[in-house]
């Protein structure tokens, strides 16, 4: 199924002391994952 709306996704978060590799290595994997499934876009988020 195709769509041509936009989505707009962000995330505010704080990391807690000792957790910030914890913090960016699960979103990190995530995006991977959307890439491999063919949502476009998410590799060039900021």
């Amino acid at each position: 199924m195709e769509s041509s709306k936009a989505i707009v996704w962000i995330n505010v978060v704080t990391a807690k002391p000792g957790k910030l590799d914890e913090l960016v290595v699960i979103p990190a994997e995530e995006l991977l994952n959307f890439k491999r499934k063919g949502i476009l876009g998410w590799i060039s988020s900021r």
